[in-house]
């Protein structure tokens, strides 16, 4: 079984003002695999990827969740802090608790259950994930088939 790590962003107002932290912390704390929750005001920051950093070398972390905003924002920040901490950064998993829950609901016990069922769902994917490595890209464009394929305008 994995031990994982899930970190709480408040991401200041913008998911504390609807979401209960504590309440997805004490949660994620109940889940299998689950060895480590924190909330943070600012996760992304460099305090907050400091405590990602401790938490990975103290616990052992082989598997890490972050509750925060969109993985468009920082994925890629939470997967290098993890993967400078030495965890594989393929272990990482991203519930997006700001716009899925805390910006499209009013009601904080609504906007809590749904963050709680995110965090759960990320904390199950880490469970059965498997480390990765980077390989090298064997895309090959299929330049022939477009050509033979392609539609012809009514000009030609």
């Amino acid at each position: 079984m994995q031990r994982i790590g899930v970190f709480v962003c408040h991401c200041g107002s913008n998911i504390a003002a609807t979401v209960d932290v504590k309440k997805v912390v004490e949660m994620a704390k109940l889940e299998p695999g689950v060895v480590h929750a924190e909330d943070y005001q600012y996760m992304c920051s460099e305090a907050g990827q400091a405590k990602i950093d401790a938490a990975i070398k103290e616990k052992g972390l082989t598997g890490m969740v972050v509750c925060s905003c969109s993985p468009r924002m920082h994925e890629t920040t939470f997967r290098k802090a993890a993967e400078r901490a030495g965890l594989n950064p393929y272990m990482v998993e991203i519930a997006n608790i700001r716009e899925h829950c805390s910006w499209i609901h009013k009601d904080m016990e609504e906007a809590t259950k749904k963050a709680v069922i995110l965090m759960r769902a990320a904390v199950a994917k880490v469970n059965l994930n498997a480390p990765l490595q980077p390989g090298e890209s064997r895309n090959k464009t299929c330049t022939g088939y477009r050509r033979r394929y392609r539609r012809y305008s009514d000009s030609d």
